[in-house]
C-alpha cells in the first residue's frame, strides 16, 4: 500500500540493518582486539570499564540469553508476553552490569543486534545468520583479522550452496545475476492498471 519511494527506502533499509545483525559484534570485538591500531577518531568504541570477564564470553551468554528472554516471551500469556520481556531485559541488564558479569558495551550491541534480528520476518534465516554470527565471533576471537575472514567467507558459501525451497539459491539474482528482479530487490514499481484490476477481481 505504500508508493514507490517510500516502499523502496523501507525495503533498502531492511536489508542494511539485517546484514549488520551478521557483521556488527564480530567487527567489534575486531576492532578493540586491536583498539591500538586505530585511528583516534575511533577509539570512543574501546571499554571504558572492562572487567574479569572477556568480551567474547559475554557476547556469547547475551546470544543465549536473548532466545531465553523470546522463549519467554512467547510461553507467557498475550497480556503479559511484551511487558515482562522487555522488564525482564532491562532488569537483567541492570543488574548483570552491577554485579560484574557484563559491560554496557557488549549489552548496547547485542541489544541493536537483537532489535535488528525482527526486521527479518523470516525466522529461518534469522536463526542461520545468528549461528553464523556466532561462528565468526569465535573465529574473530581466535584468529583476530584472518578469523573475522574466514567467518565472513564461510557464511557466504554457505548461502551460496544451499537453496530455497523454490529451487533457486539464496544469492539469487546476484548469482546468477539477473538485473531486473536485482532492482525489484531495493525498488518498488508501480502497480499497473492490469495488476489492480486483478486485484479488484
Amino acid at each position: 500500500y505504500y508508493p514507490p519511494v517510500v516502499g523502496g527506502y523501507m525495503r533498502i533499509v531492511r536489508n542494511l540493518v539485517f546484514f549488520s545483525t551478521l557483521i556488527l559484534t564480530p567487527l567489534w570485538l575486531l576492532l578493540i582486539q586491536n583498539i591500538d591500531a586505530l585511528p583516534v577518531w575511533l577509539r570512543f568504541i574501546r571499554i571504558a570499564q572492562p572487567n574479569e570477564v572477556a568480551p567474547i564470553v559475554q557476547l556469547l551468554i547475551l546470544e543465549v540469553a536473548v532466545d531465553v528472554l523470546r522463549f519467554a516471551s512467547v510461553n507467557t500469556p498475550n497480556m503479559m508476553g511484551n511487558s515482562l520481556s522487555i522488564i525482564g531485559a532491562l532488569i537483567l541488564g541492570d543488574f548483570a552490569i552491577q554485579s560484574g558479569w557484563f559491560v554496557p558495551d557488549t549489552i548496547l550491541y547485542m541489544s541493536i543486534v537483537a532489535i535488528a534480528s525482527f526486521s527479518q520476518a523470516n525466522i529461518e534465516l534469522n536463526y542461520a545468520f545468528k549461528f553464523m554470527r556466532v561462528l565468526t565471533l569465535i573465529l574473530t576471537y581466535f584468529l583476530n583479522l584472518w578469523g573475522f575472514i574466514l567467518g565472513l567467507l564461510i557464511t557466504v558459501v554457505l548461502i551460496a550452496t544451499n537453496k530455497t525451497v523454490t529451487g533457486k539459491g539464496y544469492l539469487y539474482p546476484v548469482i546468477p545475476f539477473n538485473m531486473h528482479d536485482f532492482k525489484y530487490k531495493f525498488l518498488r514499481k508501480k502497480i499497473r492498471s492490469k495488476e489492480k484490476s486483478v486485484i479488484k477481481k
